[in-house]
């Protein structure tokens, strides 16, 4: 046998081997693992290509992501509309938050006690939703935006992370503060769940605050341990009030919430606003403020 027929033989049993494997392709008597693997390569095949035809591929994605989240609210109304309806549930006078270690604050938002009723955990969740598939695209505040299930503190607000849930058709988890049972190596030993995840699985962190960060990051420590991976923690305020956003992003865990609330002091303090410290002046809300008609009007008639 000379080089050439050794060739022209090698190229036979390539061949051979890629009708083959084509052919229990089409039948679906591959195996899973090496079809999957077949068609990854595939496609970071034809995305090398879209590349280098000038498409943005991540910005691609963010598109068809953010088309699974319809929006109610859009823009500016997002911020406007939900620091409106919290209003409706300000605990306005002295009060003091915190899990461990507590601090004293002139007003605060109850939003646990308002996600109890079923209306207000919707409407909360729409927010969230909406802001989430706004700021997926355009400023891309939103940095990861894969996850494949939600998880919320038991001792937060489930109801919220619970309709946040089903508006993005993920599975729910309840992160439990204390082990419910010794089952070695089991994430049920600390989650509440139907069906257990595959390891390896991202989860998006939702409530509906986090002050110290103390629940959130015993949630992110108790996930990492059974394998799983997660990004972001989405809240729907921010009290800045203790150190919450860089005990959490010490963990690589970016923190996104719709609201910033109060200084240090428990002033009032509006997402992005720098206040002067000469400045400072008591919040304004009164009863006025609240609406509590037309915010129980909004919310009763919110269909997301």
């Amino acid at each position: 046998m000379n080089v050439f027929e050794g060739i022209n033989q090698a190229i036979l049993i390539i061949l051979a081997f890629s009708t083959l494997v084509g052919i229990l392709d089409f039948v679906g008597f591959l195996p899973h693992s090496i079809r999957k693997w077949l068609r990854l390569n595939r496609a970071d095949e034809m995305i090398e290509t879209l590349r280098e035809l000038g498409m943005d591929i991540d910005q691609r994605r963010r598109v068809n992501k953010a088309v699974n989240y319809p929006k109610k609210l859009t823009g500016e109304n997002i911020e406007k509309s939900t620091e409106k309806q919290m209003k409706n549930y300000i605990i306005n006078r002295s009060v003091s938050v915190g899990q461990n270690r507590r601090i004293e604050s002139s007003y605060y938002y109850d939003l646990i006690g308002a996600t109890c009723d079923e209306n207000v955990a919707k409407y909360f969740a729409g927010a969230l939703m909406s802001y989430w598939s706004e700021h997926l695209i355009g400023d891309h505040r939103i940095e990861s935006i894969d996850f494949d299930f939600v998880v919320t503190p038991k001792d937060g607000s489930p109801i919220l992370g619970y309709e946040f849930s089903k508006l993005v058709k993920k599975p729910f988890i309840l992160h439990e503060g204390k082990s419910r049972f010794l089952l070695e190596g089991d994430m049920r030993e600390k989650f509440d769940c139907l069906k257990t995840p595959d390891a390896g699985k991202i989860a998006l962190i939702v409530d509906d605050s986090t002050t110290g960060g103390t629940m959130v990051c015993n949630t992110i420590d108790d996930l990492r341990h059974y394998g799983y991976q997660v990004n972001v923690c989405f809240v729907v305020f921010e009290p800045v009030l203790k150190n919450a956003r860089k005990r959490i992003e010490d963990k690589n865990v970016k923190l996104v919430s719709i609201l910033k609330t109060h200084d240090a002091q428990g002033k009032k303090q509006k997402r992005g606003e720098t206040i002067n410290k000469s400045e400072e002046k008591e919040p304004e809300i009164d009863s006025n403020a609240r609406e509590s008609e037309q915010v129980d009007y909004e919310i009763r008639n919110t269909n997301y």
